[in-house]
């Protein structure tokens, strides 16, 4: 099956083959993988004279989140995950305009959006280069927040 006619989704569960990622409104053609964790830093309320917690307070929030994408061989190919930092004549970029990400992951069959990570900054990558394997490249992400989309559950 191809990205135009994958099929009719069966039941309320989906695979990656159902969703696609977009940054920045672009489509990331060549991303492999995507894993979101958000930590809502709760921590438990204890008191004297009661057993257990109390209560829950959340202390703030943390979102990471890690893509794996192919090692693209060019540069500026279409779909690719576009990653601040070192350029080739040596400055970085990592601070400098577009380097604050949106990324929209949506379903494939009804393009409702799945949930939407605003704020995400480049924090790092691991690139896989073996034998008798493709080349791989995973990017690390951190965001400020990630917003669920009107159609999941």
């Amino acid at each position: 099956m191809s990205f135009r006619d994958s099929g009719e989704p069966i039941g309320p569960v989906g695979s990656g083959i159902d969703c696609f990622l977009m940054q920045d409104n672009t489509i990331l053609g060549y991303s492999t993988d995507l894993s979101l964790s958000e930590d809502l830093m709760v921590e438990g309320i204890q008191t004297l004279g009661y057993y257990g917690f109390r209560d829950f307070l959340s202390m703030g929030y943390d979102l990471n989140m890690t893509m794996g994408t192919y090692l693209l061989r060019g540069a500026d190919i279409a779909g690719s995950v576009s990653t601040p930092g070192w350029q080739p004549d040596g400055s970085i970029n990592i601070n400098g305009p577009g380097s604050i990400s949106t990324f929209t992951g949506l379903d494939l069959h009804t393009l409702n959006v799945m949930f939407t990570v605003i704020g995400a900054k480049y924090s790092g990558g691991d690139t896989t280069i073996a034998q008798g394997a493709l080349m791989s490249k995973s990017t690390r992400w951190r965001g400020q927040k990630m917003i669920p989309g009107l159609a999941t559950s």
